[in-house]
């Protein structure tokens, strides 16, 4: 794998604007359709929240806040609309 292919976010810089940045300017030029293979390490806090019905999953970054869950996290519902 090249190193040019490969984005850490440790410490501050995974913070959420940064880490969101990441995944909207930054991973979709690495991505051909069907023929790139993805994989995302993330060594962090996850917490769910229960939304009515359903529940959802959530990436916490550096500067979330587990009590603003859909506002300071990244959920994975969304992570996986951006990657596929």
């Amino acid at each position: 794998m090249k190193k040019n292919n490969i984005k850490l976010l440790i410490n501050d810089d995974a913070a959420l604007v940064n880490s969101l940045s990441i995944l909207s300017k930054w991973l979709p030029g690495k991505i051909e359709k069907k023929q790139t293979e993805l994989i995302i390490f993330f060594a962090g806090h996850g917490l769910a929240s229960i939304n009515g019905k359903e529940q959802e999953l959530y990436f916490l970054p550096q500067d979330g806040d587990p009590d603003l869950l859909s506002r300071t996290a990244i959920s994975r519902s969304d992570l996986m609309k951006e990657i596929v």
